[in-house]
């Protein structure tokens, strides 16, 4: 028992890294199954304490006359005949056995009953009344029954006095113990009872009667003590076994020993090899024993034996078919060796698909598997054929695996078109022939029977708004705009739970349009929400264009100035080449401004809730594009270092630890200029970031604030360092009335690169 409770304490600790109170919960709830990639011990249950559960006395119980009789008995004496007549007997005497063990009937005196069966003690008092009488009857039955005190002790769940009546064995005491313990022995249980000064032993084994159904009915006596040992040595058996169990051994020392105690192996039991997991030296062993060897191979204490059963791979000439036709299932390989074999038993369906199907094959010898297409049309054609294997596993599926999208309405053909994922609106809309010019028309797009967004078929196929992602069975239906129907509509997408093309409603703010759409998804992430505005983006697109025509009649002038400028050829080629350079520059900052125009930079809170009484919750516009982006776990890097890369988020990261990750700036960087976007478009730069170096009193305490390249990141931050560039200053007003757009383009820019 030690050396089982060892092995199975050990056995978690290694495990799971915990121990349990119990070495047969390991067999019965294998709770070390997680941590390991054997099956080990769970599922199976110790064998034979679910008797001390169903096991019921009956009530009354009938008294045979081989129970012996003590005092505290009741016996009821019936007389009929001579005796009634002549002696003036009654008809019935209910007498108790007195604690002398004697009874006293009227005109027959004392009798001594202690010690004798019901039977011994009939026989007597015939004897008694035959030697004067003989036309006389007697009948004997037990009334009340004498109790007892009997003690339990040992592995029960009760232990201690119970009161036993003289009919009880030792199966009743136990049960009114409480029954065995899961760490007591079935198989050695002990009744000791004294005998004068002798004290003598009865060995009961439960088995007996569990497993070969042999009656174990030893009556306890008053002074009788019971005692369960522990639990001997113990084995697991699973598998391929009629009765899966843990077992108490007692002679049983071989793997063939233990499969009989089980019941033995159920039909479909693989015994080529029979495998026996033990522990030794703190790892788990496994062993294999040939099935000429089961009855030589000796089982230790606390070892599992798995018997196999066959698997669909043992299994020879078999063949199954499996998804879209009439008649799926098992069938026989020899029956059908090839593919137009099977086909004519199966029956394909209407939908069924004829161009595609799948045979998965398990070559030998570690079946690992093998996909082979073909086209069930081609076979039933005739023009193609395949050869079937053992354990072939032939898959169909139906023509359409997800639902169809429906395109209906004003296009002069409704069109079914195949789902596959990542189809969007305008892919669908790709081939369709529509009866009227697309500025009038409009796609009402239905979701699960209601319309889940309408989109303007000019904006769509023009300004690519409300291109939204499509599901399997949305149905688009085409119809003619109202002449006086307003396209006012805000478009949300991204980390929602119903994306799409929104009706602009009056008084419409950004919180009612998030929860018009659903509220967020769980991997949102609400601080780098992109909000672009038209009417924003006309302003700014007007203030660049009057920015870049300034530029651009500055450096005219410039070039004009050149040619009538006095100087040598090389000192106008120096002013040639640096103009040229200018004109670089500008276009350079023309394309980075062009991009993302009109995002407008909002705080928004974490929930939608808090977003509501926010000043960043603002009334809608017609056009308005809102994208919720997903939560990101990296921080984007760009400009003069080493290695433009993302990296992962770290809490509490600086600036100037993550530029290290990356080889930190290059040798034309512009340090003095490094800034950093926000999620949400906000810009922190160095310089502005830097004034306010120095200590601040907040709160009664005295604060440092931290240097720029010591601030701390958030996640989807993007670092950007610039290069050194040579500005003439005359520019330098100007450029300096573009570097927000420029900031806010970069910002918008990068989130779309990673959406």
């Amino acid at each position: 028992m030690k050396i089982l409770l060892l092995f199975l304490q050990i056995f978690i600790v290694i495990a799971v890294g915990q121990e349990l109170p119990s070495p047969t919960d390991v067999f019965e709830k294998g709770k070390n199954a997680k941590a390991t990639n054997q099956e080990n011990f769970s599922g199976i249950r110790q064998f034979g304490y679910d008797i001390f559960k169903s096991v019921a006395v009956p009530s009354p119980i009938p008294v045979g006359d081989e129970y012996i009789l003590g005092p505290g008995d009741q016996i009821i004496i019936y007389f009929w005949g001579d005796p009634v007549d002549v002696l003036g007997l009654q008809s019935m005497y209910s007498i108790e056995v007195d604690r002398e063990g004697k009874i006293f009937i009227p005109s027959l005196g004392n009798i001594y009953v202690w010690g004798k069966t019901v039977g011994e003690f009939k026989k007597d008092l015939n004897n008694m009344l035959s030697k004067r009488f003989k036309n006389f009857k007697v009948d004997i039955s037990i009334g009340k029954l004498r109790t007892f005190p009997v003690y339990i002790a040992g592995f029960v769940n009760k232990p201690g006095p119970v009161l036993a009546q003289g009919i009880d064995n030792i199966l009743s005491v136990l049960i009114k113990a409480g029954g065995v313990s899961k760490n007591g022995s079935l198989r050695n249980i002990i009744i000791k009872r004294k005998k004068g000064d002798n004290l003598t032993e009865i060995h009961i084994d439960l088995y007996d009667l569990l497993i070969k159904g042999i009656p174990v009915d030893y009556k306890v006596k008053e002074g009788d003590v019971v005692y369960v040992p522990p639990i001997g040595k113990t084995i697991g058996i699973k598998g391929g076994i009629k009765r899966p169990g843990v077992y108490e051994l007692k002679e049983e020392s071989t793997i063939a020993d233990v499969i009989k105690l089980a019941g033995g192996t159920t039909p479909d039991a693989y015994l080529e090899s029979v495998k026996v997991k033990r522990y030794e030296g703190n790892i788990i062993k496994v062993y294999e024993s040939p099935i000429d060897k089961l009855d030589t191979f000796k089982v230790k204490d606390g070892d599992l034996i798995v018997v196999e059963k066959i698997t669909p791979k043992g299994i020879v000439e078999k063949i199954k078919v499996e998804g879209h036709v009439a008649y799926p299932g098992d069938f026989s390989l020899k029956e059908n060796p090839t593919v137009s074999k099977i086909l004519g038993k199966i029956k394909t369906l209407p939908d069924t698909d004829l161009n595609y199907a799948e045979i998965i094959r398990f070559n030998p010898p570690h079946y690992k598997p093998e996909v082979i297409v073909f086209s069930p049309i081609k076979v039933i054609k005739g023009e193609e054929d395949i050869n079937l294997q053992n354990l072939d596993v032939i898959r169909f599926y139906p023509k359409w695996v997800y639902l169809p999208i429906e395109v209906t309405g004003e296009i002069k053909n409704p069109k079914i078109i195949k789902y596959y994922e990542g189809i969007d609106l305008m892919e669908a809309l790709r081939s369709i022939s529509f009866a009227y010019d697309v500025k009038e028309l409009k796609a009402d797009i239905f979701r699960n029977g209601n319309i889940m967004a309408t989109v303007y078929l000019y904006d769509l196929f023009n300004k690519g708004i409300g291109n939204i992602a499509l599901n399997p069975g949305d149905r688009i239906v085409i119809g003619l705009k109202e002449p006086t129907e307003k396209d006012k509509t805000v478009t949300i997408l991204g980390e929602v739970k119903k994306p799409g093309i929104y009706k602009l409603r009056k008084g419409m703010t950004l919180y009612d349009a998030l929860k018009l759409a659903g509220g967020y998804t769980e991997d949102a992430y609400p601080k780098g929400l992109v909000f672009i505005r038209e009417s924003a983006k006309r302003l700014q697109q007007q203030h660049l264009q009057i920015t870049l025509l300034t530029l651009r009649e500055s450096l005219s002038r410039t070039e004009e100035g050149i040619s009538f400028m006095g100087g040598s050829p090389e000192e106008k080629f120096a002013l040639q080449l640096a103009l040229k350079r200018q004109k670089e520059l500008l276009n350079l900052i023309e394309q980075k401004a062009k991009v993302g125009l009109g995002r407008i930079a909002l705080d928004i809170p974490d929930t939608l809730e808090e977003l509501k009484d926010s000043y960043s919750n603002i009334k809608l516009e017609d056009g308005d594009y809102i994208y919720v982006p997903p939560k990101p776990n990296y921080v984007l890097i760009l400009g003069n270092v080493y290695n433009q890369i993302s990296l992962p988020y770290i809490k509490d990261k600086t600036v100037k630890e993550y530029l290290s990750d990356v080889g930190g700036p290059g040798e034309d960087a512009d340090l003095d200029n490094i800034y950093i976007i926000k999620a949400n478009g906000k810009v922190i730069s160095r310089k502005n970031h830097n004034s306010f170096k120095g200590f601040s009193w907040e709160n009664r305490k005295l604060f440092i604030v931290r240097n720029f390249m010591d601030m701390t990141l958030d996640e989807g931050d993007t670092i950007v360092v610039p290069s050194k560039l040579s500005v003439p200053t005359m520019w330098r007003p100007l450029i300096k009335d573009v570097v927000q757009i420029i900031f806010q383009a970069m910002a918008t820019a990068i989130l779309a690169q990673r959406l």
